[in-house]
């Protein structure tokens, strides 16, 4: 029985130290083959880019494009597209039975359509003999007399009497008129006075949000300094810095190369350009060839630059980032003062 069990538990540890082993494999597969980049673009009658990132050889690889205004994009698995996939060809002997099937269709249609049309057109024309018999349409005539008499009208009153009653109305409708007015006055008075205490009442209350912001900005920001200026902020601030420069000395392209032709207008700014360009150049190891023309205003040329990233030294950078104390405190009181 004991040698059962020891058995059992001898094939029990090859299946887990097998299953270790490949999850170990997957972690190094994962962390140590690294994932290469390239970019290329060159500038001549029209812009052309590309660029593509691979990884396992090149199993997986994912590739995009610009060409003179149109942009593509595709996957690419142990070299199969997975996104442009072309549409099944048809064999040619099922083609030729289909056209063979659809020839007389063709041919037949057109004479059933003339016929139809034919006998459209004869039945829609008119006879000779039928004709549009005349409606008589009858009018009545009205006279209306254009000389009418007014049976409201009142009787004509004397001269003096006429305007000394027109004179009383005038008076009493200027009167009313100005009554009406006077009575106006006091309430546009009122409007304007209580319009004017509410313009003062909004500048005063303006006057004290503004006061209240001024003070809250001076708080917020006097706090902002404190938590910049403490040593732990400053710990963490330049661990961070430091982890950064780690990953762009492993990020960045490993290879540049190309050629540039550059000119301006002006051979002055031409010059100037073409000193700047130079002391970048110097950061690429000198790969990239730098023409200038002071003659007229160009801007051409192509470039490539490759290189590669291992997922092992983000992970470190990341969980070295993790570990430090002074972080985890400068994360927790950003937090704080963001609620």
């Amino acid at each position: 029985m004991l040698h059962i069990l020891f058995l059992i538990l001898k094939i029990i540890g090859i299946l887990l130290l097998v299953v270790l082993g490949l999850i170990l494999s997957v972690l190094a597969v994962v962390l140590l083959i690294p994932v290469r980049y390239r970019v290329s673009a060159e500038k001549g009658s029209k812009i052309q880019a590309e660029g593509s990132l691979s990884w396992l050889m090149g199993m997986i690889r994912i590739q995009a494009g610009y060409d003179g205004g149109q942009t593509g994009i595709d996957l690419f698995l142990f070299g199969r597209s997975l996104l442009n996939r072309n549409p099944k060809k048809q064999k040619p002997g099922k083609r030729r039975k289909k056209r063979a099937s659809e020839q007389p269709r063709k041919t037949e249609q057109p004479q059933e359509i003339k016929a139809e049309c034919l006998r459209e057109t004869e039945s829609e024309q008119p006879q000779e003999d039928q004709y549009v018999p005349a409606i008589p349409v009858l009018l009545e005539k009205t006279d209306q007399s254009e000389n009418s008499v007014d049976m409201n009208e009142q009787p004509e009153q004397s001269g003096e009497d006429a305007g000394q009653a027109d004179e009383k109305k005038l008076t009493g409708i200027i009167w009313k008129s100005i009554t009406e007015k006077l009575e106006k006055v006091p309430r546009k008075v009122q409007g304007i006075l209580q319009s004017i205490r509410q313009s003062f009442q909004r500048i005063t209350e303006a006057g004290k949000k503004l006061s209240d912001r001024k003070e809250k900005l001076k708080t917020t920001a006097g706090r902002w300094l404190d938590f910049w200026n403490l040593e732990v902020t400053q710990a963490a601030k330049m661990h961070v810095l430091r982890e950064i420069r780690y990953l762009l000395r492993h990020i960045l392209p490993r290879k540049a190369e190309g050629q540039i032709l550059i000119g301006m207008d002006d051979p002055a700014t031409t010059g100037q350009v073409l000193g700047i360009l130079y002391v970048l150049s110097a950061f690429t190891g000198n790969c990239l060839e730098i023409n200038g023309d002071f003659e007229r205003a160009v801007l051409e040329g192509r470039f490539q630059i490759t290189g590669h990233v291992r997922i092992c030294h983000i992970a470190r950078a990341a969980l070295s980032l993790l570990a430090d104390k002074n972080i985890r405190q400068t994360v927790r009181s950003f937090r704080q003062m963001t609620v």
